[in-house]
C-alpha cells in the first residue's frame, strides 16, 4: 500500500509523501480497529456458545477448539483467577479482576477494550463475556503488524502534529487516500467481490477463513441442535419443562397430547387441574425428585419430576409415560389366572370323585364302565383346554408365527370337509363360495382360524340347519365369511363372545364339549395377521362372523 502511494505522490514532493503515509496509515489503523474489535467478539460470542453447549469442562473443551480460534484465550473464575490461557502460563499470570473489560463482563455481561498488553508485548483488542455459573471467556486479538502498532500508541502530541501535517496535504494525496478507502469499504469479504490492494489481502484471506470456520461450527451447532429438538418433540415419553413460578418453558408433542395443550405458554396450575401432579412439581423446584403413578382421562400415567435449572434459573421438569397397556395386561393376567384355575377345577374335580368312587369299591359294578368314560371325557376335554391355553400363549407372545404364500381357499375347502362328519351327524348342510384367494400367512393357524368358525356354526346349529362358508377379495383383502342358521347371540352378550372361557349356551355345552377359548383363539389370530374380525347375530336366527386379512 505504502508504495502505491509514493507512486502516486512522487512527482508531487517529499512533504506530500510524507502526509499521504499518515494518512493512508490513520485510516487503515481505523478499519483495522474495527475490523479487530468485530474479530474479538464473534470469537468470544462462539466460546460461549462452545462452553455453554460441550459436555467437556471449559479448559477441555477450549484446548480442543483452541487451534480454531484467531487470537488469544483467557478463560478465568467471576474474581479474576485465571483459569485457562492458550498462549501463556497461568501460573505466572496475575489477577484479571481488575481489567477494565472483565469488569464490564462481570457487571453487563460482555465488556470490550483496547491497550497495550505487557504479557504480549502488542497492542491488543480485548472482548470478554460472562458465562453463567462457570466464569468468564475473553479472546485478545493482536493488531495487524508492527507498524500500526505504533501508530495505536503513539502519543497525543505526535496525533496533533499529524492533523496540522494534513492541512497542508494537496489534493493528489487527497484523492489517492480517497480512493483506498472507498476500495476498502467497497470489498466484500464473504463474496470477494470488488477490488484489494494486493498488500492487504493475505490479512483479508485470513477474515475470510476464520469467517467460513465460524459458519462451518455455527452450521454444525445448528444441525446437532435440530436433530436433538426433533428427538425431544417426538420421544414417546411426555415431557414438560417449567421455570421457578411453574410457567411452562417447554414440552414436547407427547405432553400436549396427554394434557391438550396448546402452543400458548401458560401455568401449570391452570392447565393441569390434579393437585397430585402439582404437589410433584411444586417438591421438584425445591430439590426434590417424585415419583408417582396418576389417573388422567380415563388412562393411567407414571410420572417423574425433578429439579432442573432453565435460563439460569430454578426450574422442574415432568416426565410422563403412558402404562395404560400396562395395567391392562396385568389385569388381563391376573383375570386369565382366576379363569384358567376355575375351569380347570371343574374337569380335575369331576376325575378325582369318579376315580374315587372307582378306587374305594363304591361304585357299583355296572357303573364303573360309565364312570371310566366321564373320566376320559374330562381328561380329554382337559387337555383340550390346556393345547387352546398354549395356543393363546404363543399368539400373545408372537411366538412360532411363519408366514408363508398360502393358498387360503384349499384351507377353507379341506377344512369344510373334514368338518362334514359332524355337520352330517346334526344333519346340518354346509355350502360353500370359494374363489382362489392367496394371502402371506401361517398355515396352521389360518386352518386353525377356519376350523373354529366352522365347528362353531356346527355346535350352536339346529337340527336341520345350514352353514354357509364364502371366501372372496375385496379392497386388497381377503374376506372369509361363516354364517350359520342356529340358536343366535343375545344383543347384550355379542361383545362378550370374544373373551376367554366364555361361552353362549352352557346348556348346550353340556352336550357339545367347549372349553370356551375357541373364538378368542380367532381374534389373537386375525390380530397376529393385522386382520379384523366382526360379528352379526339375531337371538334364534343364527350368527355371521366376517373376518378380513390383507392380501
Amino acid at each position: 500500500m505504502q508504495g502505491k502511494i509514493v507512486k502516486n505522490t512522487m512527482l508531487s514532493c517529499i512533504l506530500v509523501v510524507i502526509l499521504s503515509v499518515f494518512t493512508c496509515v490513520f485510516v487503515f489503523s481505523s478499519n483495522l480497529q474495527d475490523t479487530m474489535n468485530q474479530q474479538a467478539y464473534s470469537q468470544t460470542m462462539l466460546l460461549v456458545h462452545i462452553l455453554e453447549t460441550s459436555k467437556d469442562d471449559p479448559v477441555s473443551a477450549l484446548e480442543k477448539i483452541k487451534n480454531e480460534i484467531y487470537g488469544r484465550i483467557t478463560f478465568m473464575d467471576e474474581n479474576g483467577k485465571v483459569l485457562y490461557d492458550s498462549d501463556y502460563d497461568i501460573a505466572q499470570m496475575e489477577s484479571h479482576a481488575d481489567r477494565k473489560e472483565i469488569v464490564a463482563a462481570i457487571m453487563n455481561g460482555i465488556g470490550t477494550h483496547q491497550r497495550f498488553s505487557a504479557t504480549a508485548n502488542r497492542i491488543m483488542y480485548y472482548c470478554a463475556a460472562r458465562v453463567p455459573d462457570m466464569g468468564v471467556i475473553r479472546v485478545g486479538v493482536m493488531s495487524a503488524n508492527l507498524a500500526s502498532d505504533s501508530i495505536a500508541s503513539t502519543t497525543p502530541a505526535i496525533w496533533i502534529g499529524a492533523v496540522i501535517f494534513v492541512i497542508a496535504v494537496t489534493a493528489l494525496s487527497s484523492v489517492t487516500t480517497m480512493r483506498i478507502v472507498n476500495t476498502i469499504e467497497r470489498y466484500d469479504i464473504e463474496t470477494g467481490e470488488g477490488e484489494i490492494y494486493e498488500e492487504l489481502q493475505p490479512f483479508v484471506n485470513k477474515i475470510k477463513s476464520q469467517n467460513d470456520i465460524i459458519k462451518r461450527q455455527v452450521q454444525s451447532l445448528t444441525d446437532e441442535k435440530l436433530k436433538l429438538q426433533s428427538i425431544f418433540m417426538n420421544i414417546k415419553e411426555g415431557i414438560l419443562v417449567c421455570d421457578s413460578h411453574m410457567r411452562i418453558a417447554q414440552t414436547n408433542n407427547e405432553a400436549k397430547r396427554i394434557f391438550a395443550l396448546d402452543d400458548n405458554r401458560t401455568n401449570f396450575r391452570k392447565a393441569v387441574a390434579l393437585p397430585e401432579l402439582q404437589s410433584a412439581v411444586e417438591k421438584a423446584l425445591t430439590g426434590e425428585t417424585v415419583h408417582i403413578t396418576f389417573d388422567w382421562n380415563g388412562r393411567w400415567y407414571q410420572a417423574i419430576t425433578s429439579p432442573n435449572y432453565y435460563g439460569g434459573d430454578k426450574g422442574a421438569i415432568l416426565i410422563v409415560l403412558d402404562i395404560t397397556q400396562q395395567i391392562e395386561n396385568e389385569r388381563n393376567r391376573r383375570q386369565f389366572t382366576d379363569n384358567v384355575t376355575h375351569e380347570l377345577k371343574t374337569p380335575l374335580t369331576s376325575i378325582i370323585g369318579y376315580s374315587q368312587l372307582i378306587t374305594n369299591d363304591i361304585a357299583r359294578r355296572e357303573d364303573v364302565k360309565r364312570f371310566v368314560g366321564i373320566i376320559e371325557q374330562n381328561a380329554e376335554n382337559l387337555m383340550e383346554m390346556i393345547n387352546d391355553i398354549m395356543r393363546i400363549s404363543s399368539l400373545e407372545s408372537m411366538e412360532g408365527l411363519n408366514k408363508v404364500v398360502l393358498q387360503l381357499d384349499e384351507v377353507v375347502n379341506r377344512t369344510v370337509n373334514q368338518e362334514k362328519l359332524n355337520a352330517d351327524a346334526e344333519n346340518i348342510s354346509i355350502n360353500t363360495s370359494v374363489e382362489t384367494v392367496r394371502i402371506y400367512a401361517d398355515e396352521s393357524q389360518m386352518y386353525q382360524l377356519v376350523n373354529n368358525l366352522v365347528s362353531n356354526a356346527i355346535k350352536y346349529n339346529k337340527p336341520g340347519g345350514r352353514v354357509d362358508v364364502s371366501l372372496s377379495k375385496s379392497d386388497g383383502c381377503a374376506l372369509l365369511t361363516v354364517a350359520d342358521t342356529g340358536i343366535g347371540i343375545p344383543e347384550e352378550r355379542i361383545d362378550k363372545i370374544f373373551e376367554r372361557f366364555y361361552v353362549v349356551d352352557k346348556s348346550r355345552n353340556k352336550k357339545i364339549s367347549s372349553t370356551g377359548l375357541g373364538l378368542s383363539i380367532v381374534k389373537h389370530i386375525v390380530k397376529a395377521h393385522d386382520g379384523t374380525v366382526s360379528v352379526k347375530s339375531q337371538k334364534g336366527a343364527g350368527t355371521e362372523f366376517t373376518v378380513k386379512l390383507p392380501l
